[in-house]
């Protein structure tokens, strides 16, 4: 498998960073992201280092979109959200990943990110974890 010894996603999926990890397979990691714009914002993140998502695997590539609409009815759940957003742009962290996240109002995507407090992190995950049957 392809990683990347630098990349910071491959350091959390080897183990050697943590995460708040709220679902995994063979295939993917899910985690709660350090800066969300809204609580419960997940990075889904291929095992296998690619830096644009338009390059990995067509089977991987399907699997991501699947555990991305998974998690997202997941989210939508949790907390009750008009929408759950998905954004890809991979210019933060060159490493394949989907972003979905909580949306309430239009606007909630134009918010700046905040670094969120490590023990609300531990609360959202095992709440969000709560309510994941994949």
């Amino acid at each position: 498998m392809k990683t990347d010894s630098n990349c910071i996603f491959c350091k959390i999926i080897q183990g050697d960073l943590p995460c708040y990890k709220i679902y995994e397979d063979e295939v993917c990691l899910a985690f709660l992201d350090l800066y969300p714009i809204n609580t419960g914002q997940t990075l889904i993140v291929p095992r296998e280092h690619e830096d644009h998502l338009w390059d990995i695997d067509q089977n991987i590539y399907k699997h991501l979109f699947d555990i991305a609409k998974e998690l997202s009815l997941v989210l939508r759940k949790t907390y009750a959200s008009k929408r759950v957003g998905m954004m890809v742009e991979g210019f933060q962290m060159p490493h394949a990943h989907i972003i979905i996240l909580p949306i309430y109002k239009g606007s909630d995507s134009q918010k700046k990110p905040t670094k969120a407090n490590q023990d609300d992190l531990a609360k959202e995950a095992q709440k969000i974890i709560s309510n994941i049957d994949i």
